[in-house]
C-alpha cells in the first residue's frame, strides 16, 4: 500500500497578501496542519520576515496592492531566501512562462478551499 505523502511540520511558510481575510484563512488552515506560518500585508513586512526567518514556501498575492511582484521576488531572492513561491490569484490560469519569468513555482487559484491549499503545500513541501 502506498503511503500518503504528508507535510513536513518543520517547514515554515510566509503568506504575503494585502487582504487580511486571505492571510488569516491560509494561516488557520496551515496551523490546523501543524505548520508555523507568518503573515505580511505588503513587501516591507515581507522583506523583514525574510531577513529574519528561513521559509520553505511563500504564498504571494499576484496583485499585491499594485506592487511589482517580479521586483518583490527578486529582492526576496537577494536576501538568500530559497523558498518556493506560489502565486495566489483569481485569474483562471497563469502561464508557466510567466511563472518562470518572475521566479515563482506555481499558483493557487482563488477561491480555494482547505483541500486545495493543503494539497498545494503537500505537493511542494511533502
Amino acid at each position: 500500500m502506498e503511503k500518503q505523502k504528508g507535510i513536513d511540520k518543520k517547514k515554515k511558510i510566509l503568506v504575503i497578501d494585502d487582504e487580511e481575510f486571505i492571510r488569516e484563512l491560509i494561516k488557520d488552515i496551515l496551523e490546523m496542519e501543524g505548520i508555523e506560518t507568518d503573515l505580511a500585508e505588503g513587501s516591507n513586512k515581507a522583506y523583514e520576515f525574510v531577513e529574519n526567518n528561513e521559509y520553505s514556501l511563500i504564498f504571494l498575492d499576484k496583485n499585491l496592492n499594485g506592487e511589482n511582484i517580479k521586483e518583490l521576488i527578486n529582492v526576496i531572492r537577494k536576501k538568500k531566501c530559497k523558498a518556493k513561491i506560489i502565486l495566489i490569484t483569481g485569474e483562471i490560469s497563469v502561464e508557466e512562462s510567466y511563472l518562470l519569468e518572475i521566479g515563482a513555482s506555481d499558483y493557487l487559484l482563488k477561491p480555494f478551499d482547505f483541500e486545495n491549499l493543503v494539497n498545494k503545500v503537500k505537493e511542494h513541501l511533502g
